[in-house]
């Protein structure tokens, strides 16, 4: 599920200050199967709901002006939520935000950046800032803003694995505003996809504690695929150096993926104080190796350790795209634009350094997006991922989008800051999402194991438990799992068995 974003800044304002937050969210541009939607803005920081009905979507601040996210509202025009306006864009509570809350336990988003640069007419120490690039990601936490019903309990409520959007300037520890590309792949379609906390060794994030509607009882949320192992370190290995550095590897699965037939793409998960992450991999045989890097990093050969991300801010988000998946339009290209596996029917031709034609027949750009992952090495050693960041923009002139591959240097003189951001070629991957006929994923299919009871099928949770124990005190015989014709401590040890050896 894509979506396109835009963000409108009022030029004059200050990076980091004043004015940066006075700003127009003009709601989804376009998207789909179901819509994105706004509820809390700032500079940096966007909180996307998901609505399963368009009738339902709520752009607040489209033709309303502009809005501080932090003052009181102030709307050259009338405001349309009257009835809610109760000071802080957050604090809106009702009807605007009637859409779910997005959260890492149901689903994996990444978000990409369909502008090539952006000057949003601010200042920094006085002088223009000119033209900046954008990095984005989806962040998880607790204590998110923007309100939305709750993906499990139902609840209308923030925080909680609740996730915001991240936009900041590369080459700077800073937020930014740029239009985004969220794209949500929620687990129960079967995603080899999750989210990874910033712990040794590899696990999956579990931020989300929920009331179970059923039982009353705290329950956590793991933020992965049932078709992934409990144990992340399985599939992912971390270097136990300090940085957010390893390697995915699905050898040990059922699942096959390898570089030969899938495409890999990840993302950081965590904003690190504004500091956001650059994530790059490379193809190493039949596995694929990480590497998070400071988004400020000015080390061209890509060599300096300082600039990595320390483990602490290595929290990262991933999705598996194999070749086969139907209506998947993309493929691996090499930094000279040639094709190393492609479907669907996607060209890509290199038109100068580090730029990229996508063509796509019978596409315009309001009718899906791309996603991007920059494959190539680093210059000064080419075990390790590169340094470079991917951002996109549609040509409607030539009915192309165009890939910009760029870095960040020392100027001479640069810009106010200092820093260049130089075109650079690069190998990556990019996956074309439909609004109107996306991938589809692979389904979670019958159950996976005799402890596996209760929907959705393909993965062991609280709701398998709590359906055993009722048919265990209904006194069905199907509760009797080791046969003795009597329903006793005995037969719940035997569940518990399977439960814990998984799918």
């Amino acid at each position: 599920n894509g979506g396109l974003v835009d963000i409108i800044t009022n030029p004059g304002g200050v990076m980091d200050g004043a004015g940066s937050d006075y700003l127009r969210f003009e709601g989804p541009s376009a998207g789909g199967p179901y819509l994105f939607t706004g509820n809390d803005l700032n500079e940096g920081d966007l909180d996307l709901n998901l609505s399963a009905n368009a009738d339902l979507i709520t752009d607040y601040f489209d033709g309303g002006g502009f809005a501080d996210a932090r003052t009181p509202w102030v709307f050259p025009t009338a405001d349309p939520w009257d009835t809610f306006n109760s000071g802080r864009l957050s604090d809106i509570k009702g009807e605007p935000t009637y859409a779910w809350g997005i959260n890492i336990s149901q689903g994996t988003i990444l978000m990409y950046c369909p502008e090539n640069g952006r000057d949003n007419g601010f200042t920094d120490f006085g002088l223009p800032t000119g033209t900046l690039y954008g990095v984005t990601q989806g962040t998880p936490n607790d204590f998110r803003t923007g309100w939305g019903y709750s993906m499990m309990s139902g609840e209308h409520s923030r925080g909680r694995g609740y996730v915001y959007m991240s936009i900041g300037a590369a080459g700077l520890p800073s937020e930014y505003i740029m239009d985004v590309a969220p794209v949500w792949f929620p687990y129960h379609e079967g995603w080899t996809s999750g989210t990874i906390t910033d712990s040794f060794p590899a696990s999956w994030s579990m931020r989300t504690t929920y009331p179970d509607p059923d039982s009353g009882f705290d329950v956590m949320w793991p933020s992965q695929s049932p078709v992934l192992p409990r144990d992340a370190s399985e599939v992912i290995a971390l270097e136990n150096n300090g940085f957010a550095q390893g390697t995915f590897d699905f050898s040990s699965t059922d699942l096959g993926h390898t570089p030969a037939n899938a495409m890999l793409f990840i993302q950081s998960a965590d904003d690190a104080s504004n500091q956001l992450t650059i994530m790059n991999l490379i193809e190493n045989g039949s596995t694929w190796e990480f590497l998070g890097r400071k988004d400020d990093g000015i080390d061209q050969d890509g060599t300096d350790t300082s600039e990595f991300a320390s483990l602490g801010q290595g929290d990262f988000s991933f999705v598996v795209l194999p070749y086969d998946t139907p209506n998947l339009i993309g493929g691996s290209y090499n930094a000279d634009g040639s094709a190393n596996m492609t479907t669907g029917g996607l060209t890509v031709t290199r038109t100068g350094a580090g730029t990229y034609e996508v063509a796509i027949s019978g596409v315009q750009g309001q009718d899906g997006m791309l996603m991007l992952q920059a494959t190539g090495t680093a210059p000064g050693n080419a075990s390790l991922p590169g340094r470079n960041f991917l951002s996109y923009e549609y040509d409607a002139n030539n009915n192309v989008y165009v890939v910009e591959s760029r870095e960040v240097i020392l100027g001479n003189p640069g810009n106010i800051y200092g820093e260049e951001y130089p075109l650079l070629d690069t190998p990556f991957y990019v996956a074309y999402i439909s609004f109107s006929n996306p991938p589809v994923g692979p389904g979670l299919g019958g159950p996976c194991s005799d402890a596996d009871l209760a929907e959705p099928f393909g993965t062991l949770d609280i709701f398998d438990l709590l359906e055993y124990l009722n048919r265990f005190d209904s006194g069905d015989a199907a509760a009797d799992l080791n046969g003795d014709t009597v329903l006793d401590i005995f037969d719940v040890l035997v569940y518990l068995e399977l439960f814990d050896a998984g799918c």
